[in-house]
């Protein structure tokens, strides 16, 4: 790699700013997603090269849980229904695969809501109205795809998902009885979920799946599988 000026003081500026030796600063380890979701999975999935599946992805660097992934060497296919996206992701990560569609139990046409905080976009319906909901500044017709389908048309044959991570703003348990558990079973998966385990349906809907949860990082629940439950998978959804 050339030598960047402006690379090199950017690097000396924020490691003086961080308060933090030369040694120290090499071994810090910097999040893009919104509450260090990406370290937590990266910690579970330490490979240097891995296939994830990005639900709800949004902008391709901020709030991202796979961005990490992708400066790693990690590859896959990001879903996201909002428009302007495909040049953001095309100049980012152009060697992901980006869909630009939403995903849910029933295909077919939905109405899709942009809010003004682009990453809280959703379908029509899937966010509870109260008193204090934002109106949308747009509302658009967007395609929805089941992720069975998704997967069955875009998953290279014989990859194997490490990281699938699901963020679709209230429509997260959609997506996911929209998948085949008993063919497609990632690695790990993330979901965000406000609810605690208890009284949470994702909670209950992955055990049926076989999977467990591990770990939660405020609004997002870590999922492993659960030793011999392939087997079963699917048979309960």
């Amino acid at each position: 790699m050339a030598f960047s000026l402006r690379r090199y003081l950017l690097a000396t500026l924020s490691q003086r700013e961080c308060a933090v030796t030369q040694s120290e600063w090499k071994r810090l380890r910097f999040s893009y997603a919104q509450h260090g979701e990406d370290l937590i999975a990266e910690a579970l999935l330490p490979e240097t090269r891995g296939f994830y599946v990005d639900v709800g992805a949004f902008h391709p660097v901020s709030i991202s849980n796979t961005y990490l992934f992708y400066r790693k060497g990690w590859r896959g296919i990001v879903v996201d229904p909002a428009p302007h996206l495909g040049r953001l992701y095309q100049r980012r990560r152009p060697e992901d695969r980006l869909l630009n569609c939403a995903v849910s139990e029933a295909e077919g046409e939905r109405t899709f809501e942009v809010m003004g905080a682009g990453e809280t976009s959703h379908l029509k319906g899937s966010v509870p109205l109260t008193a204090s909901t934002k109106q949308p500044v747009a509302s658009i017709q967007v395609q929805c795809r089941r992720l069975a389908s998704i997967l069955g048309d875009h998953l290279p044959q014989g990859q194997t998902i490490d990281f699938l991570t699901v963020d679709a703003e209230g429509h997260d348990l959609s997506v996911l009885r929209s998948n085949d558990w008993s063919k497609f079973r990632p690695r790990l998966v993330a979901v965000e979920d406000t609810l605690p385990e208890g009284q949470s349906p994702i909670c209950g809907f992955l055990a049926q799946q076989g999977y467990q949860p591990v770990i939660t990082a405020k609004i997002t629940r870590f999922y492993l599988p659960v030793a011999g439950a392939a087997a079963n998978a699917g048979r309960l959804g």
